[in-house]
């Protein structure tokens, strides 16, 4: 897996943003149907985010996943799309993962085996 962070000059970059959820939760798919889309244009600001492989999906997000934040800490969201102008780039190349599990009666008890999970990561993740 490879972290990414990138620190620097924006000419526009896109994110999303889901609204707040309360239990019981919708599926992450139906979730993100009204989600905020939200283009920033000359902004600074930090992205981070890693690349899995293909047999971490369902652990964690396959492929490219990238958050964004602005320099003040006030607007940012899951990165949809970017354009960087200058900027310094940071990876990190990682063998292992470590997951800590919940011990939690909600955790315990939630359906986790969803039918078709890697279908629906791919639909909210827009690949």
């Amino acid at each position: 897996m490879v972290a990414v962070r990138v620190t620097g000059d924006f000419s526009t970059i896109r994110t999303r943003t889901v609204t707040e959820q309360h239990p019981p939760f919708r599926p992450f798919t139906e979730a993100t149907e009204d989600q905020q889309e939200v283009t920033f244009t000359d902004v600074t600001g930090t992205l981070v985010g890693f690349r899995m492989p293909d047999y971490e999906q369902g652990i964690s997000v396959a492929g490219y996943h990238s958050h964004f934040i602005d320099a003040e800490h006030r607007h940012g969201g899951h990165t949809l799309d970017y354009q960087l102008v200058r900027g310094t780039v940071e990876i990190g190349v990682r063998t292992e993962l470590h997951l800590s599990l919940q011990r939690t009666p909600g955790f315990l008890g939630a359906e986790l085996n969803q039918p078709n999970l890697d279908g629906q990561i791919r639909q909210t993740e827009g690949g």
